[in-house]
C-alpha cells in the first residue's frame, strides 16, 4: 500500500510518504515546511515536491492519513479540508487520526518497552492553562476519551496508581503532582507526518478502515479561540450592528 501522510496540528506542517506491507512500514520521502504563519495553506505544494521527486502522482496512491486534531484549529482544518479536497479529486480514501493516537503510537514505535508497566497518560498543550489529555491502556487501547483540563485537575487524577507521561503538555501538570505520586515522564515525543502515518497503520492493520474524503472532519475538544465576527446590516449611510 502506498501512502501519503499529512500533519499540521502544531507549529510545523509536513507530509510524507510510505509504502506498507502487513503492517511493516517503509518510508519513501518526506519534507517539512519552516516554522511560521500560513504553514498549513502551503502544503499541497511539498505534497506535490514529493510526488513529482518519487515519479508518482494521486492515482499511484491508496491512502490518505491526516491528523485531525486536537491542535492549532487553523492547522487542523487546513489539513483536513486538504486531505478531503485531495480524496474526493483523485477517489481516494482517507483516515484521521487523532494527535494523541499519533503521540502514544510513535512512543511505542521508539521506544517498545515504554508503558508496558503503566497506563500512558498523553498530555498535549492546549494554551489557555489547560491540556488535552487522553490515557492508554498497557497495551495501546485507549480506555478515556480526550478531553481538555487544567493541569491541577490532571495530576490529582494521576495520584492513585502508577503513570507513563508524554506529551509537550507533560511540563504543565509535572509541577503540579504530589510528590508521592508515581509518574514516569517520558522522551518528549514530536508529531509529524511520519508519526501521523504510522498511527494509520497500526490502525489498519488492527482492522480499522479508511472512509470517504466527504465525512472527515476536523476533532475540536473545545470552541475555536477566534470568534466569528458580528454580521453587518446596511441602512442606508449608517450600519447596524446585529446582536
Amino acid at each position: 500500500m502506498l501512502g501519503l501522510a499529512i500533519e499540521s496540528s502544531g507549529n510545523v506542517a509536513s507530509a510524507a510518504l510510505w509504502r506498507s506491507t502487513h503492517g511493516r512500514i517503509s518510508w519513501l520521502a518526506g519534507a517539512t515546511l519552516p516554522a511560521g504563519g500560513g504553514k498549513a495553506d502551503q502544503l499541497i505544494t511539498i505534497v506535490e515536491q514529493l510526488l513529482a521527486n518519487e515519479s508518482l502522482s494521486y492515482p499511484d496512491l491508496a491512502l490518505i492519513a491526516v491528523n485531525r486534531g486536537p491542535g492549532s484549529f487553523t492547522g487542523i482544518r487546513s489539513a483536513v479540508a486538504l486531505a478531503r479536497g485531495l480524496a474526493l479529486a483523485a477517489g481516494l480514501p482517507v483516515l484521521g487520526v487523532s494527535s494523541h493516537e499519533v503521540v502514544a503510537t510513535k512512543l511505542r514505535h521508539d521506544r517498545p518497552d515504554a508503558g508496558r508497566d503503566c497506563p500512558l497518560v498523553v498530555s498535549l498543550d492546549a494554551r489557555r492553562g489547560e491540556v488535552y489529555v487522553q490515557t492508554f491502556s498497557a497495551n495501546g487501547e485507549a480506555v478515556t476519551a480526550i478531553s481538555s483540563q487544567g493541569p491541577a485537575a490532571v495530576a490529582d487524577q494521576l495520584k492513585a496508581g502508577s503513570w507513563c507521561l508524554v506529551g509537550d503538555g507533560a511540563a504543565l501538570v509535572a509541577p503540579m503532582l504530589d510528590a508521592q505520586t508515581k509518574v514516569e515522564m517520558m522522551h518528549a515525543i514530536s508529531i509529524d507526518a511520519s508519526a501521523v502515518a504510522l498511527a494509520a497503520v497500526e490502525r489498519l492493520f488492527a482492522g480499522d478502515m479508511p472512509v470517504s474524503g466527504d465525512t472527515l472532519k476536523p476533532l475540536y475538544i473545545r470552541a475555536p479561540d477566534a470568534v466569528p465576527p458580528t454580521p453587518l446590516v446596511s441602512k442606508g449611510d449608517d450600519i447596524e450592528v446585529l446582536a
